[in-house]
């Protein structure tokens, strides 16, 4: 944990029901902008990873959860326990908003609904991942309803299981009876009473001023949320918020994880600073934020500045799902039209292992029976075969081909080719158009020694900038 926070200046203790908390007084705080511009980027950046094809728990893959961001309980080598966010806020008094800490536990989403962007807020739940089962009889337990019939084998865990290869079915272990299912497809299971099979269930969520909650007994999820508010110069606010996974590893027995853990932050007062880019005015701030585990983009409708997701993962900003998808896939590195095609090739027998689990894998598999493929074959963003623009409006003037420009590669991130053409004057050799639509000047560097091969359109002597990165001459 970094130092500098104030936990005196976290809101009073609350107590929700349903996974969301609501601030004391919340007739006094500035309307907030709606949560859903969050989605459905945050909700598919949640899922990533969470199950992939063929979605049945008994493939391989899928006997271990591939979310990005998983916070671990101190203490373990798995995972880290915590990620930190700072960003750059304009505003011309102390910013205002709420932020919400999200992340799954097991299937089970959860949320935090933290009242302010100060302070210090302790989370703590009763995990979903263990129900608790109703007792039979001496030394036996059972999920109410089962009537016998033999479910998809557990997930066996343990590293092997995730490398060897496809074998013969391996015995059951000691202690472990097989599973069974009810009409309805419900996990059952006969055994032993103890630690393996104890548990715990329940929707609530408790909020405490304090930095560590009061024991509710069985295994809890704990999580820890602390920011604090600095003022950098007048008018600009630096904003660090850390999020921490503080469950207790023996208490949970290795389940307590915090998965694909994300931080959605919502304004009613002030602005967020771009933190790709920033603007030369705010360049040199921006580079002393640091940001580890999380990375700030922003969200909702191009231009505004009120909405920023703390993702796992890098995204640019104003990032959306293309309108064509037809649902989540928890997959975004293979295309929609081929996994519905190959979810729908999936035999009975799969689609039968699927239905009896439930959870995402299912609402996979009815989304591609629903239909739709015909939205994603041949779709197009623009006509591919349309003629680029005659001339593109930047810096209040027309640039057109043989126009002279100046180099101002987009700072943050660039390679070293951006850093030797940093100031160089160059000609425009083209106007072309990318997939998504968007427009790039292709130059070619003056002094360049090969600028005839750039004339030629060879690679290393013709480069491509955006609009915004280009100085008029």
């Amino acid at each position: 944990m970094s130092a500098g926070f104030d936990s005196r200046q976290a809101r009073p203790a609350v107590v929700a029901r349903g996974g969301q908390g609501t601030p004391a007084g919340a007739q006094g705080v500035p309307k907030l902008p709606p949560w859903d511009a969050f989605e459905p980027l945050a909700t598919t950046v949640l899922y990533e990873g969470h199950v992939l094809y063929p979605y049945r728990p008994s493939a391989l893959k899928n006997q271990w959860r591939w979310t990005l961001g998983t916070l671990a309980p101190p203490g373990t080598t798995e995972s880290p326990s915590s990620f930190r966010l700072e960003v750059l806020i304009e505003a011309d008094s102390e910013p205002r908003g709420e932020m919400r800490f999200c992340f799954l536990d097991g299937e089970e989403e959860r949320m935090a609904a933290v009242p302010a962007l100060r302070g210090e807020h302790a989370f703590q739940w009763e995990s979903r991942s263990r129900r608790r089962p109703r007792r039979l009889g001496r030394g036996e337990i059972e999920v109410p309803g089962s009537d016998g019939r033999e479910c998809p084998p557990d997930p066996d865990p343990s590293p092997a299981s995730r490398v060897s290869p496809p074998g013969p079915p391996r015995p059951p272990r000691r202690g472990r009876p097989p599973r069974r299912c009810d009409s309805r497809g419900r996990g059952a299971r006969r055994g032993p009473r103890g630690p393996r099979n104890a548990s715990v269930s329940g929707s609530e969520q408790r909020e405490w001023a304090g930095a560590e909650p009061p024991s509710m007994g069985g295994a809890s999820l704990k999580c820890q949320v602390r920011a604090e508010m600095t003022e950098l110069e007048p008018g600009l606010w630096k904003w660090a918020v850390e999020a921490a996974n503080t469950s207790d590893e023996k208490e949970g027995q290795g389940g307590l994880s915090l998965g694909s853990a994300q931080l959605r932050c919502a304004l009613a007062e002030g602005a967020f600073v771009s933190a790709q880019d920033p603007g030369p005015e705010r360049a040199a701030a921006a580079a002393d934020c640091h940001c580890v585990g999380a990375y700030p983009v922003l969200v909702g409708e191009p231009g505004r500045r009120d909405r920023l997701l703390g993702a796992p993962i890098i995204l640019e900003d104003y990032a959306r799902v293309a309108p064509q998808s037809p649902g989540d896939f928890c997959d975004a590195s293979e295309m929609d039209e081929l996994l519905m095609l190959r979810v729908l090739t999936l035999s009975e027998a799969e689609k039968a292992e699927i239905r009896a689990i439930g959870g995402k894998g299912l609402a996979i598999l009815e989304q591609c029976t629903a239909g739709g493929l015909g939205t994603l074959h041949g779709g197009v963003a623009f006509d591919p075969y349309a003629a680029p623009p005659e001339s593109v409006r930047g810096a209040g003037r027309d640039l057109r081909i043989g126009d002279r420009v100046r180099l101002h590669p987009r700072r943050g991130g660039g390679d070293l080719f951006d850093q030797v053409l940093e100031g160089k004057d160059a000609l425009i050799q083209a106007i072309e158009q990318d997939l998504e639509g968007g427009v790039q000047l292709a130059v070619v560097v003056e002094d360049d020694p090969g600028r005839d091969l750039g004339e030629l359109r060879q690679s290393g002597h013709r480069f491509f900038f955006a609009v915004a990165e280009v100085e008029p001459l």
